[in-house]
């Protein structure tokens, strides 16, 4: 296999890794405890005070692991340096279908087309995640207000990311990768009842006045 084309296996193989079997998964999660969570009518920290915690570690994994892969300044691999280096080495790479002409264009314009919301998340980043501006010190809170990142900003980025390694997954290897977030859904959604229902099982247990019944378990 030409040195172009072992690299770009290499290359494309943690990519799809990267974003399909991490990213996905981290987004589905931090998606479901910091959105869906919230529908049963209560609130996940009253069912389970270490859930802040985890909800914390996820806006933080999210943003940094979004940040590397769209970061154009501080990293010689992200997914602008591959297109670059797809590019470049087009003709030179041991295609197993032809990647289709003016595909490369149509991948950066997709990435240009959540622009927006890679800039905001840039600055989150930058002002508040990876070190603390002054400006946001002392209020934390305020990031949101002055860039604001919701959660479908965050899938947004990610379905562009998906679009890109597939497109050359499929060129390369002849496939595409396959996605499951819904996997991730289910297995959030089964670990949050089950906090639920032990939440709601200690609950029964207490009388009025708040002591503690003989639930039979003695």
């Amino acid at each position: 296999m030409p040195l172009e084309s072992e690299f770009y296996r290499q290359y494309l193989e943690r990519l799809t890794q990267l974003v399909y079997q991490e990213l996905v998964a981290k987004v589905a999660v931090f998606d479901y405890f910091t959105k869906h969570a919230y529908g049963y009518g209560d609130e996940p920290s009253d069912v389970e005070p270490l859930i802040w915690f985890f909800q914390s570690g996820l806006y933080y994994d999210v943003t940094f692991s979004l940040f590397r892969l769209v970061d154009q300044n501080n990293s010689d691999r992200n997914v602008y340096h591959f297109l670059n280096y797809t590019e470049q080495n087009v003709k030179k790479i041991a295609w197993k279908k032809p990647l289709p002409a003016g595909e490369i264009k149509r991948l950066r314009d997709s990435m240009l087309s959540v622009s927006p919301e890679v800039n905001c998340l840039i600055k989150r980043r930058n002002k508040f995640f990876g070190h603390y501006d002054k400006e946001f010190f002392y209020e934390p809170d305020k990031i949101e207000d002055e860039y604001p990142f919701t959660n479908q900003d965050a899938v947004a980025i990610v379905r562009v990311l998906q679009g890109v390694v597939a497109s050359c997954h499929e060129a390369f290897f002849g496939s595409r990768p396959m996605s499951v977030e819904g996997f991730y859904y289910a297995h959030a959604e089964g670990f949050y009842e089950a906090l639920r229902a032990k939440h709601l099982g200690r609950s029964q247990t207490e009388t009025s006045d708040g002591s503690i019944t003989n639930d039979g378990s003695d």
